[in-house]
């Protein structure tokens, strides 16, 4: 919510799993807004609660959400999960693990002192800690990657190809890698698939790769396609044929990720949650753009390959993958639908037949 006192939003109480969510002025995606707005994303019986997720990012362990909350609201959730869906979502191991509040006067002495008290306070050597400090570690890695792409796309054709090949494409490339690998570590080391923590990792993957691919890959492709020869063989070894072959296999571990991702958000927000549309929608462009290029094969061999990902047919058609693009559109079309952002025009509606008097 950023820093500040808000006498609407402050109405709404915190809850892990909430049935409401909050967009901010600056998250419409049609113009600049001027009031934040609450949507629910589930449906909501009368006489029902409305609640909110406080954190940012949302997908936190119990443990971390425990401290962060009471250091930041002073409220404690309490040791144990009430919500068997969540529950679920945080077993270690077979088992939940032990959440211990540390005293108060040792948060209170960490933060006059200035210190972080949840980190200095929390045993980082559990796996749910490890698997954050990682996601940290590399989401911030992201971030000063995606101002770097910003800057490539000013340069010229000739100096950009350069940059994408020799700059961008090495560490976009480590950056993707790292965050597969770490889905695949962190799924072994909590021992649930289907871990909240999952979802986070799930999610730094894809925005990974759609980086990869839409800022450096299938650029450097069209580049080195129009470039001279000798550009051609200074792009740092890249040639057409071999971003093609590594655009597909990206796409792959998109689409793959993407579906795991999607399996987890299901389970813990249904069907009608905003996060759930853009999944469908990754799934809707990626599947779109794997149909174009004919390579059902390389997107098939991998779904196989992956131990978490199972399928009755190892030769699914190119209509069957048709027919799951357009599901995954219609789903995301569907979903979307449900939040139109649309308050500004309502007010402004309401001010001019006399219904709202203007200021308030």
């Amino acid at each position: 919510f950023g820093t500040g006192s808000y006498m609407h939003m402050s109405m709404f109480n915190h809850n892990c799993i909430p049935n409401c969510t909050k967009f901010s002025p600056d998250e419409n995606p049609k113009n600049l807004s001027h009031y934040s707005q609450v949507w629910t994303t589930s449906y909501v019986r009368k006489g029902q609660e409305l609640t909110l997720h406080y954190l940012e990012p949302r997908e936190l362990s119990h443990l971390t959400r425990r401290y962060r909350l009471f250091e930041q609201h002073l409220f404690d959730i309490g040791p144990s999960i009430e919500n068997d869906v969540l529950q679920s979502m945080e077993m270690v191991n077979g088992s939940v693990p032990t959440c211990i509040l540390p005293p108060l006067s040792l948060i209170l002495a960490h933060q006059i002192k200035g210190g972080d008290a949840m980190v200095t306070a929390m045993d980082i050597t559990t796996a749910t800690s490890r698997i954050e400090t990682a996601l940290a570690d590399l989401e911030a890695i992201r971030v000063e990657t995606e101002i770097e792409i910003s800057t490539a796309a000013t340069s010229t054709a000739t100096t950009a190809a350069v940059y994408l090949s020799e700059t961008l494409y090495p560490k976009c490339k480590a950056l993707e890698l790292s965050a597969f690998e770490l889905c695949k570590e962190s799924a072994a080391q909590l021992n649930n698939s289907r871990h909240i923590l999952m979802m986070r990792c799930y999610r730094l993957h894809t925005d990974c790769a759609a980086s990869f691919l839409n800022n450096v890959l299938r650029p450097l492709v069209l580049l080195l396609t129009s470039a001279s020869e000798s550009l051609n063989k200074s792009a740092n070894g890249n040639t057409i044929s071999s971003a093609e072959k590594e655009s597909i296999h990206i796409g792959c571990r998109f689409i793959l990720n993407s579906y795991k991702l999607l399996e987890i958000q299901l389970q813990a927000s249904g069907h009608y949650h905003f996060d759930v549309a853009r999944t469908y929608h990754d799934l809707w462009k990626e599947i779109g753009f794997i149909l174009l290029t004919r390579k059902l094969a390389k997107l098939n061999q991998a779904l196989l390959d992956d131990d978490e990902v199972l399928t009755a047919n190892s030769t699914i058609t190119f209509a069957q993958w048709s027919r799951e693009e357009d599901r995954c559109r219609r789903e995301y079309e569907r979903i979307s639908q449900l939040y139109p952002r649309d308050i500004d025009s309502i007010i402004q509606l309401n001010r001019r037949e006399g219904n709202i008097l203007k200021g308030k």
